[in-house]
């Protein structure tokens, strides 16, 4: 079973300027990664195949502003935007650390057992 807390805390923070919305969409999770998400936050997760058919590319959980409103349970794929090179932050936020492609594929990887 995986420790979502203890997963998410290996990422590194970063200073987000809340300016990524654009970039926000629907993704893909593990099971176990959905309901960790779903238990803590009572909405349901962003999935690409809920919303695919809507057309409607933007993540259900932007606030009017374009703000997250799950940010404190978001998934490890959001979690490490801007943290890994295969995603930088295009507006310049930068993290406590970069993490190296292999950390970033392993922390992902994790989700899934």
């Amino acid at each position: 079973m995986v420790n979502f807390p203890l997963l998410y805390s290996l990422v590194p923070r970063i200073n987000c300027m809340g300016k990524c919305q654009a970039s926000c969409g629907p993704i893909n999770g593990s099971p176990a990664e959905k309901a960790y998400f779903e238990k803590q936050t009572g909405k349901s997760f962003p999935e690409w195949q809920k919303v695919i058919a809507t057309r409607h590319m933007e993540c259900p959980h932007l606030d009017p502003l374009g703000r997250c409103e799950v940010y404190a349970n978001r998934p490890i794929v959001c979690r490490l935007w801007g943290v890994v090179p295969e995603m930088p932050c295009p507006w310049g936020c930068t993290p406590e650390r970069m993490l190296s492609s292999k950390e970033g594929q392993r922390l992902l990887t994790q989700t899934w057992c």
